[in-house]
């Protein structure tokens, strides 16, 4: 494939992010995604009892910080990068979120939702954001974590990109600003291999960085070293009907 193809491909994948509308999504869409939704509320409350937990959150009060969101089930206010860290870890305490990705009938396993539902609803808390515009961040974060993980069945970095998608469509970036989010989202991560609750933080700090105008140099779409399958010839029919197909997880 060729630079201008390659180029097409990211292209479209930053204007489904970034563009897409409520009215894009189908029925079923929808109601797939306030059910996740619901479930993930439900398992961050769950986890709130789990064991130990409590001494996480007693130590992220200490860091102290601007009261920006919720830590659900204990009401306990936070920056909302610590805020979302949180929640993810909460709601994985058990690994009770949605866990499987169904993109035509085949089943791939995936962490996403622990990940992308906890920083679109605390990012959505901080910024206030509207419903269907929290649903529609959703659903294209979600979307896009999917199809990497369909070409990358290991993840690898897939749902950190997820939560630094979604936090780059609610604070309005531009497609510039979410790539070089992207870059420093991957170059902040600790390690190949991360749970969702910190994969939720590198999202965050990159949204912090965008904003004082770092950029980075960082290649979003290499994944453990090498280009993602992401831009073979072979592929490209999973980039097919952007919008309004959305993938279920």
């Amino acid at each position: 494939m060729d630079n201008f193809q390659k180029k097409k491909v990211v292209e479209a994948l930053e204007e489904n992010l970034l563009n897409s509308r409520f009215e894009d999504l189908d029925p079923d869409t929808v109601e797939n995604a306030k059910k996740r939704i619901l479930d993930v509320v439900g398992d961050i409350l769950g986890g709130s009892g789990a064991p130990d937990n409590a001494v996480l959150v007693n130590l992220l009060k200490s860091w102290g910080g601007r009261k920006e969101a919720t830590v659900l089930g204990y009401g306990v206010k936070a920056p909302v990068s610590n805020a979302a860290f949180m929640n993810s870890v909460l709601c994985n305490s058990f690994d009770s979120a949605p866990l499987v990705v169904i993109i035509d009938k085949k089943r791939i396993p995936s962490h996403t939702s622990g990940a992308t539902i906890p920083t679109a609803i605390t990012i959505g808390e901080s910024w206030h954001i509207a419903g269907k515009e929290l649903i529609t961040a959703l659903v294209a974060a979600d979307d896009f974590v999917a199809r990497l993980h369909s070409l990358n069945p290991r993840g690898g970095p897939a749902t950190t990109l997820g939560a630094a998608a979604i936090a780059s469509r609610v604070q309005g970036l531009t497609s510039l600003q979410m790539i070089n989010a992207f870059g420093i989202a991957l170059d902040r991560l600790p390690g190949e291999t991360v749970d969702s609750g910190m994969a939720v933080l590198p999202s965050k700090q990159a949204m912090v960085m965008r904003l004082e105008m770092v950029l980075s140099p960082h290649n979003w779409l290499k994944m453990d070293g090498q280009e993602l399958t992401i831009l073979s010839l072979a592929n490209m029919a999973v980039f097919s009907g952007l919008i309004p197909r959305f993938l279920k997880t």
